[in-house]
């Protein structure tokens, strides 16, 4: 069936942002059954390439505790995430807390490009043709960061938010300020992400096909990109 690039999401209405903040406001994205009904792309193309999604959370000392949208007592996961040892003794959980302890709102984001971009780069690779394979694995690694980009500008618009500095800022884990692996594991079971969009984990926590990335989208106005490593 033709489906459309699908970048539908479960939203929560009423959770507040920070305060000086205006409260997202949510556009309706096509589901999956919706989207079949379309007829915009040829039979057989499918583009289930993004998920995103919105939920309550509060930060717990350097642990932030994600919240059912449904019940706010109770806790759905829970990011350890780690602090500079010195410097400003950063860490991301302190962009989560609130004056009165309400809750603060949390995007989770994954991207991919599928594996038809690493089935295809392996075919050339295969045949002998190395600079097509070379150059088509940097494309879609790059379109993967570009979708990454794009998802996290939708979360801008919908936050009511900027963009550049002015906008939330994405982290993924593995690099400076979350570089625990593991944490995928946690993103995949809020977002249902196998289910999704097909992206699989493997036993180190790499995400599969290559060209995806999974990220916490962080809507503090005073957020910033720090290492936790020297």
């Amino acid at each position: 069936m033709p489906t459309l690039i699908d970048l539908s999401h479960p939203l929560a209405l009423g959770m507040p942002s920070y305060p000086g903040l205006p409260e997202p406001h949510f556009r309706t994205h096509f589901t999956h059954d919706e989207s079949a009904t379309r007829g915009t792309y040829a039979p057989g193309t499918t583009f289930q390439i993004a998920v995103y999604a919105y939920f309550p959370c509060r930060a717990e000392g350097d642990d932030l505790i994600i919240l059912d949208p449904n019940d706010h007592t109770r806790a759905l996961e829970r990011f350890p995430f780690p602090r500079q040892p010195g410097g400003e003794r950063l860490c991301l959980a302190d962009y989560f807390t609130t004056a009165d302890g309400s809750p603060a709102a949390v995007a989770f984001q994954v991207v991919t490009m599928g594996e038809r971009a690493s089935n295809e780069t392996q075919r050339l690779h295969d045949a002998g043709e190395y600079g097509d394979a070379y150059f088509l694995h940097g494309l879609s690694v790059q379109m993967a960061e570009a979708m990454a980009d794009y998802v996290n500008a939708r979360i801008n618009a919908e936050l009511g938010l900027g963009e550049g500095e002015a906008g939330a800022r994405r982290y993924s884990w593995g690099y400076a300020a979350i570089p625990e692996l593991a944490d995928h594991e946690r993103v995949f079971r809020l977002l249902g992400v196998p289910e999704a969009i097909g992206v699989t984990l493997t036993e180190s926590h790499q995400l599969v096909p290559e060209q995806s990335t999974a990220a916490i989208v962080v809507p503090h106005p005073q957020a910033v990109y720090f290492a936790v490593r020297g």
